[in-house]
């Protein structure tokens, strides 16, 4: 298939490693590094052994976890090689990397800038005491020293993740996070409110009493704030969440919104090309042993045109860009166009704004975006 008929694809490997497993975190990982070599190499047999199952140009790349830093400079050669050797790769490619600030160095940064081209830092916080709270491995001045690091020796085009919500933090404490983030001079941000998940150590620490429940109210006064602050500076506000300066937007991470086809590789990673969502083994065990004997290491699920729809309005009312009633129409029909048209009529404007067939959340509306997807959902 030549590249002007190919779909483009992006590719998500999971890096299940990390030095310490964070209180709030309940993604998959774990902390016994000394089976990343096999890992590695399990990896790549499934990179190889997926090469058939699409044709496809892929336009963007992202290594996250876990804590992809721990990977080595020959580790991420590998891995860039068998992905070479099996997909075709546009030149332009958005290539990114999930880092911890403790991993980065100079010396390491200018190894896997052969690789990459964007870099996400999971600093969470610029206040040490909240670093501590969060079971971060790293503090303040390592986060501030890893941005730069990168900056110099690599690249500008790089996110950090904060979080917010937290119950030790005052709201200067927040303010004092984004003001360090504006004199950074970084092009994006990607910002959580910290959220309770089952059998995370801040789940069980609230559960027993070891620290106080989280206030909403809280939350909802820092977002107001990051809303404002980002604002005032000319980031775009593209995803509830995300926040960009002009050509900074997250490529990969906005073709999920989008709804485009990706592969997932690695324990618990998920793929979708369009009809199927399939996703791999939660145990890095049973997936090496999988690929070591080609025995099926993945579930999977045949999406409705409902579920398709469903999917549509969840990720598209995240972003700036919306809900598209004719885009509706065009993939599903004129009847659920116009069901569809009816529901968004009942939301209030304070929640939602319509701009030439454009349907988008307002402020106010980001702040129960929950609430207004699921009662826009097409239940059979």
């Amino acid at each position: 298939m030549s590249n002007s008929k190919a779909e483009p694809y992006g590719l998500y490997f999971h890096i299940p490693f990390c030095l310490r497993k964070c209180s709030y975190c309940d993604y998959y990982s774990l902390i016994k590094l000394d089976k990343i070599d096999e890992f590695v190499n399990s990896l790549t047999k499934e990179v190889e052994s997926r090469k058939i199952e699409e044709n496809h140009l892929v336009k963007t790349i992202y290594i996250g976890g876990g804590t992809p830093s721990l990977l080595s400079y020959e580790h991420f050669s590998k891995i860039f090689e068998v992905i070479n050797q099996n997909y075709k790769i546009d030149p332009e490619a958005e290539v990114s990397v999930e880092l911890n600030p403790e991993n980065v160095s100079e010396e390491y940064i200018k190894q896997i800038s052969k690789f990459v081209n964007r870099y996400s830092l999971g600093v969470q916080s610029f206040d040490d005491l909240s670093l501590l709270f969060l079971g971060r491995v790293h503090n303040a001045d390592m986060a501030k020293k890893a941005v730069e690091i990168i900056q110099n020796q690599a690249s500008e085009n790089i996110n950090i993740d904060l979080i917010y919500g937290l119950p030790s933090t005052s709201r200067d404490v927040w303010k004092a996070n984004l003001d360090k983030f504006f004199q950074l001079n970084i092009p994006h941000l990607s910002a959580y409110s910290l959220s309770i998940e089952e059998k995370t150590k801040l789940w069980a620490d609230i559960r027993h009493k070891k620290i106080p429940p989280l206030k909403e109210e809280n939350s909802l006064e820092d977002y107001n704030l990051l809303i404002e602050m980002m604002k005032e500076r000319n980031y775009h506000h593209y995803e509830i969440s995300n926040f960009a300066k002009d050509g900074f937007f997250s490529q990969h991470n906005s073709s999920y919104w989008k709804g485009r086809k990706y592969l997932g590789f690695g324990p618990s990673a998920h793929s979708y090309d369009g009809n199927i969502r399939r996703w791999n083994l939660s145990s890095i065990t049973l997936y090496m042993k999988a690929i070591e004997n080609n025995t099926c290491y993945f579930d999977y699920e045949n999406l409705s045109e409902r579920d398709k729809l469903n999917e549509y309005i969840m990720t598209s009312l995240r972003t700036f860009w919306g809900i598209n009633l004719q885009e509706v129409k065009g993939k599903w029909g004129e009847y659920l166009a116009r069901k569809l048209l009816v529901n968004l009529n009942k939301i209030s404007p304070e929640n939602i704004i319509n701009s030439e067939q454009n349907w988008t959340l307002t402020q106010q509306g980001m702040m129960i975006s929950d609430d207004i997807i699921s009662d826009l959902f097409f239940i059979d």
